[in-house]
């Protein structure tokens, strides 16, 4: 949904919240969404939370669910554009 939104070749920059000594005020830059997407992939096989398959298969699923969030649910109520009053 952010690349959509942002365009994927946006570059991001994520601060971390970790009360880990080590990992405490840690950020992470990406040159664009799919390249955070994939490390979020690779970080949850590599720490042992999932098998890449599930991972992979989860980030498709999501990329399928936002596609279809964002061609039908983001729409304007009752046809407004601006403010959403009746």
């Amino acid at each position: 949904m952010l690349a959509a939104f942002f365009g994927n070749d946006t570059a991001i920059t994520i601060p971390t919240d970790s009360t880990v000594p080590d990992l405490a005020g840690l950020t992470r830059s990406f040159p664009d969404f799919s390249s955070a997407l994939a490390e979020v992939v690779d970080v949850r096989v590599w720490s042992s939370i999932h098998f890449r398959y599930a991972d992979v298969d989860a980030r498709q699923l999501g990329i399928t669910v936002a596609s279809h969030v964002l061609a039908n649910g983001l729409t304007p109520l009752n046809g407004k554009h601006t403010g959403q009053s009746k």
